[in-house]
């Protein structure tokens, strides 16, 4: 049994204080919940009592782009030579009433289940529904023993050299706003017109404005 351990402000759940390995039959495992993974920490500890693989559950934040958090995770794995197993929730139940009810925003998880192997690449992704992502790990990578927790000293906290102001001149630049549209041909066509008036910056809406729930899922 693993406790969550970490969470961000605003959050008000109970938390766990313990960050356990389990030994298993293919090798020593470390498990994180939700924002745990945020805490570079929590990971490096999971390394240092000898985990070889890293089990991260969370039920996602309502949205499509997890493609940060994708980063994030590729970027754990090489950085400890760790694979990364993910499971995250989907369905409508239990968020924001629409079990039964349209949303245009689609603000209900859609889940996403993905293994990233030691040198940070995805190499099974069930992408966003609901499914089971299996890969296959070489059995030496997860080859391992639990360390005990008594022989490893906290590390040195990380220092990171300091960083004189830049100096800046004021500068002028030239920025777009294009309307969202789940028309493709459109939009670049309004990128076209950016590109014409020379503007440095453009904004995209982050919303298409579907009106049924089969938009929703169709795009």
């Amino acid at each position: 049994t693993y406790r969550k351990s970490h969470r961000l402000p605003g959050e008000t759940m109970d938390l766990g204080n313990e960050l356990p390995v389990f030994q298993t039959d293919i090798g020593p495992l470390g498990m994180l919940v939700g924002t745990d993974i945020y805490f570079t920490e929590a990971h490096e500890r999971l390394q240092r009592l000898g985990a070889r693989l890293i089990v991260w559950s969370t039920a996602p934040f309502a949205k499509r782009d997890e493609f940060p958090l994708d980063s994030l995770l590729r970027g754990r794995a090489v950085e400890l030579r760790t694979p990364i197993a993910v499971a995250r929730y989907a369905g409508k139940a239990g968020y924001g009433g629409y079990e039964t009810s349209f949303s245009w925003l689609a603000t209900w998880p859609i889940g996403r289940a993905m293994v990233i192997d030691r040198f940070g690449h995805t190499v099974a992704d069930t992408t966003h529904t609901a499914g089971v992502a299996t890969a296959t790990i070489p059995a030496r990578e997860l080859a391992g023993s639990v360390q005990k927790r008594d022989s490893l000293q906290p590390g040195e906290p990380k220092m990171f050299p300091s960083v004189e102001p830049l100096e800046t001149t004021k500068r002028t630049v030239r920025v777009s706003i294009v309307e969202s549209t789940s028309n493709f041909d459109r939009l670049l066509a309004r990128l076209d017109i950016c590109g014409q008036r020379k503007t440095d910056i453009v904004g995209l809406g982050e919303y298409v404005w579907y009106s049924t729930e089969a938009e929703v899922i169709t795009y």
